[in-house]
């Protein structure tokens, strides 16, 4: 919401916005935003496997230095805490 569609449409075509889950499109990237659903699950708790998916795949092809941006919903400390380290465990130098 806020974005018209012909907006994002031109930053597509620019190649400055490149949305994919691709890791070969990743490893070059300078900033990589995590946009994944976060549902609740029976305990009304956040879900969490659609993060991780996201955290290993990052981990496999980011580089020192890439800025991960996490865009999901998810409670406080999610990105330090969860994401980051996750992360981590996959990263390959």
């Amino acid at each position: 919401p806020g974005i018209e569609t012909s907006e994002i449409v031109k930053l597509i075509k620019s190649g400055v916005y490149f949305p994919t889950n691709n890791k070969e499109f990743l490893k070059d990237s300078e900033v990589i935003i995590i946009a994944v659903p976060t549902p609740l699950n029976v305990s009304r708790k956040p879900e969490l496997i659609y993060l991780e998916l996201a955290a290993k795949l990052i981990g496999e092809c980011a580089t020192d230095g890439t800025l991960v941006v996490n865009e999901s919903t998810s409670y406080p400390g999610t990105l330090r805490n969860f994401i980051k380290p996750t992360i981590e465990i996959f990263w390959v130098f």
